[in-house]
């Protein structure tokens, strides 16, 4: 009789720890999850190359010049394509900058309104997203006509505009250190 409670006492014990484990390991899954979408984990620089129509996950628009680095296109107006994803992204930060300082586009309802013109787009709803991206992104919060920091001299800002601009097009959240990796040299 003794022999059937060590028995039982032991298999208690192992369901106890087989279920300990496994909520341990569910935990420890979702801890990753979010520090990989939140950017704190790096990605594999290859894995977004074939996630994006053309390498280009901000739909920037061809005009018949090569105003950024790896950029071709076909017809005036559709979207361009890029050698690859990292040359798309960075071609974001550049046109974020080209309207903040060029263009004077201060706020980011000034620039998601030059970026996504609501003729396209509900850019009320995608100026809202991106508001959030910079929230969670860069810890900064910002009314949709607020004067923006200049994204130049704030990196993790310009990664969260980014990151933002890249959800709404498609759905997709890069983490921020994938975005930083290529903005490195853009200027």
């Amino acid at each position: 009789m003794k022999n059937i409670y060590i028995y039982i006492s032991l298999l208690i014990l192992v369901a106890i720890i087989v279920i300990v484990m496994a909520v341990n390991y569910f935990q420890l899954k979702n801890v990753i999850k979010r520090l990989y979408s939140t950017g704190v984990i790096c990605v594999n620089t290859t894995d977004y190359d074939n996630s994006f129509k053309g390498n280009n996950p901000g739909n920037i628009m061809w005009f018949g010049i090569s105003d950024f680095t790896g950029e071709s296109g076909v017809t005036n107006g559709t979207p361009a394509t890029f050698n690859d994803v990292r040359n798309g992204i960075a071609a974001i930060g550049q046109q974020i900058l080209i309207d903040y300082k060029k263009h004077g586009y201060t706020s980011v309802d000034q620039i998601i309104g030059s970026y996504a013109p609501p003729i396209d787009n509900d850019t009320a709803s995608y100026v809202d997203s991106v508001l959030t991206f910079i929230q969670n992104g860069a810890n900064i919060t910002l009314q949709p006509s607020s004067t923006v920091p200049d994204p130049s001299t704030n990196p993790l800002l310009l990664s969260s505009i980014i990151q933002g601009i890249i959800f709404n097009e498609n759905s997709i959240t890069v983490p921020l250190t994938f975005i930083n990796y290529c903005l490195q040299n853009i200027s």
